[in-house]
């Protein structure tokens, strides 16, 4: 409910789904964990596009991560070299991939909320200036006619 309160009341959200205590599937039969993997993508893929439109299907991979806050807790504390579990390093490497993807969204939404009325402000002083032009062109050739 959250989130589609969140996506009704912003224009572009950037909502991202992250699917913590992926460490509880270490040491887990890796078939049956890549199909519960694979239905929790599409699950979030579903609701990120079918129910919030907050994203194109083809981009929404881009926002859904699978991870392990405490392992990126125990890396960032104790080092790379203390993430010994089954598949750890992929989950902190995954958690990177979502920090630069999340940074990555900020930054353009920043610059285009920065810099969007400044962009809208110029290409409405060049189309005055252009009318102006033409009116002046046109001033001056029915003058020259005369």
């Amino acid at each position: 409910q959250f989130s589609h309160k969140v996506s009704e009341r912003l224009s572009k959200p950037n909502i991202f789904i992250l699917n913590n205590r992926w460490d509880a599937s270490a040491g887990e039969d890796q078939e049956i964990m890549k199909k519960v993997r694979e239905q929790h993508l599409s699950k979030d893929k579903d609701f990120l596009v079918d129910e919030l439109h907050v994203v194109e299907r083809k981009k929404a991979g881009d926002r859904v991560f699978f991870v392990s806050a405490k392992e990126v807790l125990q890396c960032r504390t104790q080092g790379f070299d203390s993430l010994t579990a089954e598949g750890s390093r992929d989950r902190f490497q995954e958690f990177e991939t979502f920090e630069k993807k999340f940074e990555e969204c900020l930054s353009e939404a920043a610059i285009s909320t920065k810099f969007k009325q400044h962009v809208v402000n110029g290409l409405r002083i060049s189309e005055k200036t252009a009318a102006m032009l033409i009116s002046m062109k046109s001033t001056a050739e029915s003058r020259i006619e005369e």
